[in-house]
């Protein structure tokens, strides 16, 4: 049987996986709150979880049209239904904070794995150079808001809202 997770391509990561945003090149945006520096990982319920994914496409329709990618670059039809999404929950300042981490079709097997058969449910998918390929944003559930979403680092473009 499918989970609900299957049927709208999201995932909520093993805490333990908040570690690999830190050693990766996972896009790591700053939330307003200065320089990338959780204090801690949680996992979010999927309460939490359909709120952000209630309010990200909003976002993400009004950013990734603003991406301009280089000459000749091929696009990945840069829509946010086009993106699994991985959500990590972390900690700054006392306060849980969502990250959601996402990765374009584009780079996940049709069996629903990815490069290297590592599974995008389980394990967070980051690695360098990978364009409009990779996104991170940071939600706060408190205030219903989110910081800046940032894509991975070989794009042209400033990419705010």
């Amino acid at each position: 049987m499918a989970s609900p997770e299957d049927a709208v391509g999201w995932t909520v990561l093993p805490a333990l996986q908040g570690q690999r945003v830190l050693r990766s090149c996972s896009p790591t945006p700053e939330d307003g709150e200065g320089p990338w520096s959780p204090a801690g990982f949680w996992e979010p319920d999927s309460a939490t979880v359909r709120n952000v994914e209630a309010r990200l496409p909003a976002v993400l329709d009004s950013v990734l049209p603003l991406v301009v990618l280089p000459a000749g670059e091929r696009t990945l039809g840069l829509r946010g239904d086009r993106y699994y999404r991985q959500y990590v929950g972390i900690t700054r300042g006392g306060t849980r904070l969502v990250y959601v981490h996402g990765v374009h079709a584009a780079f996940v097997h049709p069996s629903r794995e990815a490069v290297h058969g590592i599974s995008w449910k389980t394990h967070l998918l980051a690695w360098c150079d990978a364009g409009a390929g990779l996104f991170g944003v940071v939600y706060d559930p408190r205030t219903e808001t989110f910081g800046r979403l940032e894509l991975s680092d070989s794009y042209f473009g400033a990419v705010r809202y």
